[in-house]
This record gives structure tokens, sequence and C-alpha cells, in this order.
């Protein structure tokens, strides 16, 4: 049986199930009896409350999927503080584990169509996308990048390959997730990852059946280290997800390093790795109880970089590293896959959204790189608010799609997603 952990009127947790594992309980029991206005190590931030643990001001600017307004004002905004947080009534760990896995995939799909656009430009096709009648903004797909409904990017399509490779394996088996991504490699992807694509270019057209298992995860590394040192990408977030479901009965220590052993194949930049600790250690804080100040705590308090560190303080107040949107020039400009931009806008709109649908048409609105940042963004409020507050006809678009796509790589199908899910929180270790 999985956990609930609810929050009464008292302001207190409980468990409201049985079976629950009593590490789990005792861990996540000593995070609340803490409680966030107690053992911070962090200092104030510039125009940020006093402390980080304070309530976060009513200054957050939000969209919803239904909302509709006068053209003259491009959205409706909603604010909330993090003292605010209230969890729906019996949320389930799979149903918020459904919802992480889901929510990635919906911020994937649905950011495609808005991808490498100024956070203007991305505003006004978004009012222009909401239909008439009622205000929905549907998940149109792209023309520009062929993208039709409901297919998600290459991102999204690496942490289902992992995701399932997990789910065969029982665990994490470096060879069988080194054979995926070969495979995955050689299916064409719609828009393969650079970074990913260097680490696997091993000089033969038959890679891996030319090195023993050890042979080809050193070669791998190897790859990584010569040409991806100093990648900052933010592809390497999308495994957290999977990884955090997975190690919902596990440890965190445990799944943190197992998310580094994974990240550093691609990318050993200790950024990188730093930085999908730390997401996958937010999101298995919110599987186990979604409370999002105790997440943000538990994975601020796992981030060894001051690179990532910086990243989520900012994350309090803003949800971008820079005054505007990733397009903006200037002579300090950011990369638009830069992985800070995505976890600094994923932490925010946990801390600040109201509802999944704001949370992730908010990060959308920023511009650059919408389908990852939105994806990220989408797996921790996936996690925070359950699969049942992601839109139905979200849900639905990404699981009922049979893509060509699907047929050439059914990895990377999500109709089963539910299934999935339910393996990895009930048949796997790690």
């Amino acid at each position: 049986m999985f956990a609930v952990c609810q929050k009464r009127k008292n302001g207190d947790f409980a468990w409201e199930a049985d079976g629950v594992d009593e590490g789990m309980r005792l861990e996540t029991e000593e995070l609340i009896s803490q409680g966030p206005a107690g053992s911070a190590p962090i200092g104030p931030l510039k125009k940020a409350p006093k402390t980080v643990w304070e309530p976060i001001p009513r200054n957050a600017a939000k969209t919803s999927a239904h909302v509709r307004t006068p053209q003259n004002q491009a959205f409706k905004r909603h604010m909330m503080t993090a003292s605010d947080w209230k969890p729906a009534a019996y949320v389930t760990t799979i149903s918020r584990a459904s919802g992480a896995l889901l929510g990635q995939c919906v911020g994937d799909a649905l950011g495609c169509r808005y991808q490498y656009r100024s956070g203007a430009d991305v505003r006004r096709q978004i009012d222009a996308d909401r239909e008439n009648h009622s205000g929905f903004l549907p998940i149109r797909g792209s023309t520009v990048f062929d993208f039709p409904p409901g297919q998600v990017g290459d991102g999204t399509e690496l942490c289902m390959l992992v995701a399932r490779s997990i789910s065969r394996e029982g665990g994490v088996s470096i060879p069988d997730v080194l054979s995926s991504l070969i495979k995955w490699k050689r299916s064409n992807p719609v828009d393969m990852d650079a970074t990913v694509l260097n680490a696997l270019e091993l000089g033969s057209e038959d890679e891996n059946l030319n090195f023993t298992a050890d042979e080809l995860e050193q070669n791998v590394i190897k790859n990584a280290f010569r040409q991806n040192m100093t990648s900052l990408s933010n592809v390497c977030l999308t495994v957290a997800t999977p990884l955090a479901i997975a190690g919902v009965n596990s440890t965190d220590q445990s799944c943190t390093e197992i998310a580094a052993r994974i990240v550093k194949l691609t990318q050993p930049h200790p950024g990188a790795v730093d930085a999908v600790r730390v997401l996958t250690t937010a999101i298995r804080s919110l599987l186990i109880c979604p409370d999002p100040q105790m997440a943000y705590k538990r994975a601020f308090e796992c981030a060894k970089t001051h690179l990532i560190r910086e990243h989520m303080l900012q994350s309090r107040s803003r949800p971008h590293p820079q005054p505007e949107d990733e397009t903006t020039l200037s002579d300090e400009e950011l990369p638009i896959e830069y992985l800070g931009i995505a976890l600094q806008s994923a932490f925010y709109y946990l801390l600040h959204a109201r509802t999944f649908a704001e949370g992730v048409i908010g990060c959308i609105e920023l511009g650059g790189d919408t389908t990852t940042n939105a994806a990220i963004t989408g797996a921790l409020l996936g996690a925070r608010f359950g699969l049942m507050e992601i839109p139905g006809e979200w849900r639905a678009t990404v699981q009922s799609a049979k893509l060509e796509r699907h047929t050439r790589f059914p990895d990377v199908f999500l109709g089963d997603a539910d299934q999935l899910v339910e393996r990895l929180l009930t048949k796997v270790t790690l």
C-alpha cells in the first residue's frame, strides 16, 4: 500500500495509510518537525524576503490553462505564497508519481509549439492559440519542428527509455541503459541533443557489439569527459523523474548516487551532476509528501556546488536567471538550453504556482527552450499536485497519440505510462 501524507487542520502532517516504510516515515517526519524556519543554512537575498524561509511575497505572475482575458491584458495573473499550500485530500503516492511522469511529458508536448521564441512572442501566440469558446489552451504540436500533437522531444524520450530500462531490469543496469541509448540513437530521434550524441560516438556503426559491458561504459565515459566536460545542457535533467519514482522506497543517498552515475555517462560537469541530484531529491520528496517548502529545503541541502545553490536561492524570488527572457541579447547572455534556466524556473513555479496548468504555462511564457523548461516544471508540479490536477485534455493528447515515431521506437510510447509508473513503484529496487 502506498503512503498518503496529509496536512491536518492544526498544521501537523499524518500518514493516512498502513504499510508505510518505517525509515521513510521517520525520515519525512524529522524533516517536517524541523520546519522551514529552523535549520536553513541560507542567507538573505536582494529583493527577496528577509530570510529564504519566510513566506514568499504575493508577487507571482502565472496563468491558467482556462483563462481568457481582454486583448489589452495578455493574461489574468494569479498569486500565492508557499505557505498557502494545501494538499488535495488523499492524493496517493502513485497519483503523484504518475503526475510527475505525465507532467513532464505534457510540459514537453505543450511547449514544443513555442520553442526558441521570445517571451513576448510566446505570450501573443498562446493568446491566439486558446479556444474561442472556453479559453482553454490545447496541445497543438508544431509545424515548424514537425511535431504532431502529443509528440515529445528528445529529452523526454531519454526519460522514457531510462524509465523502461529500470522497469525491465528491476533496477538500474548501466549496460542496459547504454544499450537503450545506442538503439535510441539509431532510431533517428526528432532532435537528438548534441551532448548525448557526442558521448555515443564510438567510431563504429555497431558500437555496442564491439565492446563488453564494462568496455562500453568506459568508452562512453571517456567520450563524455573528452567532449562534454564543460557541457551544462539541460537535457541531463530529464532523467531525474524515473530515478525519483523508482527510488521512493529507497533513500536519498542511493537515488542521488545512481543519478550521478547516469549523468556522468554523458555530462560529467559537476554542475550537471549536482543539478540532477537536486532535482531527483526534490521529486522524490514530493512523492513521499507533497509539501513544496520541504522539497525545496531538502533539495537545497543536497546541493554541493555554488552554481546550483545560487539558482536555488534565486528561484525563491524570480523564475529566470536573467532580468527578462533568454532571447534577450546582452553581454552575459545565457545559452538557451542552459540547465540553470530550467532548474530555476521549475523550482520557482513549484513554490509559487497554484495549479499545474498555471505553473507550466507560466514557464512556457518565459520563452527560450520551452520544451525542456516546461518538461522539468511539469515533473515537479505533477509530483506536487498529482495526476488528476493535470488537465484531462492534455493527458489524453499525450497518452492517446499514435505516432509514426512510436512504431520506430516503441519505448517512447506514452499510452501505458500509468502501468509503467506502477511497476517503477512496486517492482524496482535501487
